[in-house]
């Protein structure tokens, strides 16, 4: 199945070889967007349910590359609720002057209004991540350094 350009079904879970041999684990909320979890494991896991139980780390557009090159590997399918897969509020930024800061709520029809900056830390930029992005934001995570750019 050729899978470029289109997102997997929502519950695909992927595991992520991560530095030191750890494991790291991202769920698909449909479409092109991707649930991390905060947890490194030190060997695959089998035990899905453990894994889900951990909390949510960010959601991130991308990852059909690591799926379809076999990067990553597809380790099952979940089934998740409605809420589940309910996408949080990213952030959009001007680098150039007039330097606004907008709110996307990614949904059935995505919107985005104008908001302050302070509206927009801590929320994830609105982008799409290569593979190895995420898996430089996951070690760095994981190693207890910052590689995520402020929204503000």
């Amino acid at each position: 199945m050729d899978t470029r350009g289109v997102g997997y079904a929502p519950g695909l879970v992927m595991e992520i070889p991560l530095d030191a041999g750890r494991f790291a684990y991202g769920v698909s909320l449909g479409s092109v967007y991707v649930r991390y979890h905060d947890q490194a494991w030190p060997e695959p896991m089998d035990d899905l349910d453990a894994v889900l139980a951990t909390p949510t780390l960010f959601v991130l557009a991308g990852a059909t590359e690591a799926i379809r090159t076999k990067r990553w590997r597809k380790v099952g399918q979940v089934q998740l609720t409605d809420e589940e897969r309910r996408l949080p509020p990213f952030c959009m930024r001007q680098d150039s002057p007039p330097y606004r800061c907008y709110i996307v709520e990614v949904g059935d029809w995505p919107t985005k209004r104008l908001a302050t900056p302070e509206e927009c830390e801590g929320l994830e930029e609105m982008a799409v991540y290569r593979p190895e992005h995420v898996e430089r934001r996951l070690n760095e995570h994981f190693a207890k350094r910052s590689s995520r750019r402020p929204a503000s």
